[in-house]
């Protein structure tokens, strides 16, 4: 048993596509999470787990060396035009059933994460579960366990730094 959990959770390395973080593969313990969600982001670093980051999202930007990590997301408008222009274009993207934002799925696989850290509470404010699913549909072997997080108040945001905790906790004991 302690073979497969390595080579699922300690196996060989990728190399990360940048250079600052070249190397962390090898020395890394633990799950591998990628966060697409700038508050989730924060816990997980929070809770001292900013080693075992290796993806976020494209809003990602606190603590401000996450910015070094890959982002594995991005608006699929131009978010650098005037504010009725985006809005108009968002509508029409959610009229037609679709997304707001691109997961790139090939980088992610690269990444291998253990944990996707995203949230269902807003499909217009960040990258969406359904959004996670399906970059991860074509995946074949093991895929990365979804944590959505949905907080909805104050007391919601404690639940979720607990549930991110949890899950962070079973994945170093599965180590």
């Amino acid at each position: 048993m302690w073979f497969v959990f390595q080579e699922l959770y300690g196996g060989p390395s990728s190399t990360l596509s940048n250079a600052a973080n070249r190397g962390k593969d090898e020395a890394m313990t633990g799950p591998r999470i990628a966060s697409l969600l700038a508050s989730a982001t924060e816990i997980v670093c929070a809770l001292g787990a900013r080693d075992r980051l290796v993806a976020r999202s494209h809003e990602c930007d606190f603590p401000p060396d996450v910015t070094e990590l890959p982002a594995v997301t991005a608006p699929k408008l131009d978010t650098g035009r005037p504010s009725i222009d985006i809005d108009r274009d968002v509508k029409a993207l959610l009229e037609q059933a679709l997304s707001v934002y691109r997961v790139e799925a090939e980088t992610l696989r690269t990444l291998r994460p253990d944990l996707v850290v995203t949230q269902t509470q807003c499909e217009v404010c960040a990258v969406s579960e359904n959004d996670v699913v399906a970059a991860l549909a074509s995946w074949m072997g093991v895929k990365p366990r979804i944590v959505s997080l949905r907080p909805d108040g104050l007391a919601r945001s404690e639940e979720h730094t607990s549930e991110l905790q949890s899950h962070h906790d079973l994945v170093c004991r599965l180590l």
